[in-house]
């Protein structure tokens, strides 16, 4: 399997039935209690259109197994899995949408990176559609707009680490159905794509972006997929 030695923790099986997504948040009164907050906090925040630019919880689901179907809100659960947003808690903290992130391995050969960064699209996109219109696939505003009017979180899918972008010749004419929103050119590691701020790409750090980088760049913007450095 592209993913690991076994797939992505995402099929719906039993525990996992989209009906489990059908959730609503909690009264205004309620929520401002739980939460801690004011109750005119609250308010602003449920007449707010909510977008989180940046969820990377398809990362543990690949590694650890860890399952978005499952509400992680409370206990060991919560402390013991990371923390990270699974779709029960986005659906009923009432996030309208987000970049649901595929973080790459520069560490990978080129071939092994992108056949992996295919393989994740690809599964990523049966898990959503297969949230029984919970969650909903977008690639622009109109289609955001139309997923929220019918009810759904609006998904859209963003690649964390560039470095497969430069390993396939024509690589964004080949990503499935033009769904990737969002690059962001290097993710924890420095890779082909540039060097990362974080402590683990200070390791071979490059001074200036590589010229197969800048290209990249500007087919990206050709493509009007965002860049994120």
């Amino acid at each position: 399997h592209p993913l690991s030695a076994e797939p992505m923790n995402l099929t719906t099986t039993e525990d996992r039935r989209p009906t489990c997504l059908r959730v609503s948040p909690p009264g205004d009164e309620a929520w401002a209690e739980l939460l801690g907050v004011s109750l005119e906090a609250v308010q602003i925040y449920g007449s707010t259109e909510v977008v989180d630019l940046q969820i990377d919880s398809f990362t543990p689901a690949r590694l650890f197994r860890y399952n978005l179907f499952q509400d992680h809100a409370t206990g060991l659960a919560l402390t013991g899995r990371f923390g990270h947003a699974d779709f029960p808690r986005a659906l009923r903290g009432g996030v309208g949408g987000a970049v649901w992130s595929m973080t790459t391995n520069p560490l990978r050969s080129a071939q092994g990176q992108w056949r992996t960064l295919l393989g994740n699209l690809e599964l990523v996109q049966q898990v959503i559609e297969g949230t029984g219109g919970a969650m909903a696939l977008v690639r622009d505003y109109g289609e955001y707009v139309e997923a929220r009017r019918a009810g759904a979180h609006g998904c859209m899918l963003g690649i964390q680490g560039a470095s497969p972008l430069l390993s396939a010749p024509g690589a964004l004419d080949e990503l499935p159905a033009s769904l990737v929103v969002r690059v962001a050119l290097v993710h924890l590691f420095s890779g082909s794509a540039g060097s990362s701020v974080g402590s683990l790409g200070s390791l071979g750090r490059r001074d200036q972006l590589p010229e197969s980088a800048r290209a990249l760049v500007e087919a990206l913007n050709h493509h009007r997929i965002q860049v994120d450095l």
